[in-house]
């Protein structure tokens, strides 16, 4: 197996290591993605690596602040956290990426992956926004 080399290292540039289909990488990704950077789940910076997605997305919250992916308020953060920790898609989307083609597989994991977002659309109704972060995307 070939392997690509690693750019070299610059001083106060991240680099980002994931795999393409790792939703852990995709949810780091869309943090990168909404604070202007790129691509993860393992994060080099100067010499020293973070990793896990939860983490590196709190990092990443951290080092560029604007937009804020959640409310300054410790309560409204803890539960906006809360639905993070109760997004359990991620089983129904390795059984896609593995089904082979399989159509009934697939078309039961996608319903377990829309049952598994039910939660999510019942609190935004509540709220009576489109996000989670408020009214509008970046």
């Amino acid at each position: 197996m070939k392997w690509s080399t690693c750019p070299p290292l610059h001083p106060g540039v991240l680099r980002c290591y994931s795999m393409r289909y790792c939703p852990f990488a995709q949810r780091t990704r869309l943090v990168l993605d909404v604070k202007g950077a790129r691509k993860v789940p393992a994060l080099e910076i100067d010499g020293e690596t973070i990793f896990e997605s939860d983490i590196l997305c709190d990092y990443l919250d951290e080092l560029y602040p604007e937009p804020a992916l959640y409310p300054k308020d410790p309560w409204k953060k803890a539960n906006d956290r809360v639905y993070v920790e109760l997004l359990k898609v991620y089983a129904p989307m390795y059984k896609i990426y593995f089904a082979k083609g399989d159509k009934q597989v697939i078309a039961k994991a996608f319903e377990e992956f829309l049952s598994g977002l039910d939660i999510f659309e019942t609190e935004l109704a509540r709220r009576g926004t489109t996000y989670f972060g408020g009214r509008e995307t970046r």
